[in-house]
């Protein structure tokens, strides 16, 4: 009960296909997201939206069906790697943006009548350093509750205990 009815269905026991089938009907009311860690998994995650494989000790197959593979056994690192993937898109979006910009401008010079190889070779060079040190702001930024002056859920309960 610890999950205080969090819980709508539950299937146990199930082959394969019947996994593959059940992520087959989900399908039809919403996006869907696959967990599993063995062989049996396999055609569900591949079947899923977003299959993710877990575990080190996973099967070969679970992990090549995988859209996404995490290296452990903790479900607990599941919003994690959500929030990891919404900075990851933001920083696509803005190193395109960056790109295209910078590109159109050298493009645009060089139909003005200013067709400069050198500025051309230089907004190459630099855009890819600016791209590559942009991505690099991912390794460094922490996630909004670990910031600075924001408890985190479990300081917080345990502020809360005392």
């Amino acid at each position: 009960m610890q999950l205080g009815g969090a819980l709508d269905a539950v299937h146990a026991e199930l082959l394969p296909q019947d996994k593959a089938k059940i992520i087959e009907d989900y399908q039809k009311l919403a996006y869907t997201a696959m967990i599993g860690d063995g062989i049996n998994d396999a055609p569900a995650l591949a079947t899923a939206d977003i299959g993710i494989s877990m575990g080190i000790s996973g099967s070969a197959l679970a992990t090549e069906t995988g859209h996404v593979i995490l290296m452990t056994n903790d479900i607990r690192r599941i919003p994690k790697v959500a929030r990891l993937a919404k900075r990851v898109r933001r920083k696509i979006l803005e190193n395109m943006i960056l790109s295209v910009v910078t590109k159109g401008s050298i493009v645009a010079l060089a139909i003005a009548g200013h067709p400069l190889v050198w500025a051309a070779v230089l907004a190459d060079v630099g855009t890819c350093m600016l791209v590559i040190l942009n991505s690099m702001l991912l390794l460094r930024e922490k996630p909004k509750h670990q910031r600075k002056g924001c408890k985190s859920s479990a300081a917080s309960s345990l502020a809360n205990k005392q």
